[in-house]
């Protein structure tokens, strides 16, 4: 499920690519940005369409038709010492998880524009084969999840993202060719973002069903709320010295990691749980 967020961003990538490729310079200013703001739209009326068109599951109808589900659950989770610790858990996970995204893809085009200083045709095709990246990794990740864990699958991912952050970093702000930028944006991508495809499943399996959407909802634009100022710690950081952008960029990208390796310890491993409890 997660992938058709990344799915989303590869085909921002791609009309990023198109609007750079059609508008040049002076002209993607004035209009061609105002153009890939407008495509928005497009997949608003698909994501209505599709909501219409969706059956709700049939877990939820029955709790419902048995009346179990909580009206404020929430406050159900936070009214015991149960409840509170799984959020805090979970969200210290999701923490480190949209901390180090946000670091390495999140911050991706301005560190190419600003501190790599190439063409945007160039970060359009870079994005396009890092969103691509992302996509099938967190497939991949979430497929082995079922293999392993979600735990252990997250956890190897961050330990491969602390060892390798540093010097992916060095070797795109260093790199002369886009053929070099490109494999190192995918080594890059894929240890720092595809620790996010056992997610759905992690936190459909760490709540039960009364209280499961409300919590997951939380969990996720939580760990959003403190993971995206990864951005702007980036640039205040990167504002100290020139000289070491790609090694204050990873230490960066490795505080997310070294979060998401606190988060995976103490969360249980939940790939055999019945989620139709």
């Amino acid at each position: 499920m997660q992938s058709g967020f990344n799915f989303g961003f590869v085909i921002a990538s791609v009309v990023f690519f198109l609007a750079v490729s059609i508008f040049r310079e002076e002209q993607f200013v004035e209009i061609g940005w105002r153009v890939m703001f407008f495509t928005g739209i497009i997949p608003g009326f698909v994501a209505l369409f599709v909501r219409f068109r969706m059956n709700e599951s049939e877990v939820w109808l029955a709790k419902q038709k048995e009346k179990k589900i909580q009206k404020s659950p929430l406050k159900k989770l936070l009214s015991s010492k149960d409840g509170r610790k799984r959020l805090i858990f979970s969200l210290i996970l999701m923490t480190g998880l949209m901390y180090a995204y946000y670091t390495s893809i999140g911050f991706f085009p301005t560190f190419l524009q600003n501190y790599v200083e190439i063409e945007k045709s160039e970060i359009s095709m870079l994005m396009i084969v890092g969103t691509t990246t992302s996509l099938f990794g967190q497939i991949f990740t979430g497929y082995i999840s079922q293999i392993i864990g979600r735990g252990k699958t997250i956890a190897i991912f961050a330990i491969a993202t602390i060892g390798l952050a540093i010097p992916t970093f060095y070797g795109l702000y260093n790199a002369e060719s886009v053929y070099e930028r490109a494999i190192y944006t995918i080594v890059l991508i894929i240890v720092a973002t595809t620790g996010f495809g056992p997610i759905p499943a992690f936190l459909s399996e760490r709540f039960p069903t009364e209280v499961r959407n409300s919590a997951s909802g939380f969990i996720y634009n939580g760990g959003l709320i403190f993971g995206s100022w990864a951005p702007l710690i980036a640039v205040t950081i990167l504002s100290k010295g020139i000289e070491w952008i790609p090694i204050l960029l990873g230490i960066n990208v490795i505080i997310g990691s070294i979060i998401i390796l606190i988060g995976a310890k103490i969360n249980p491993e939940t790939r055999d749980v019945d989620i139709t409890l």
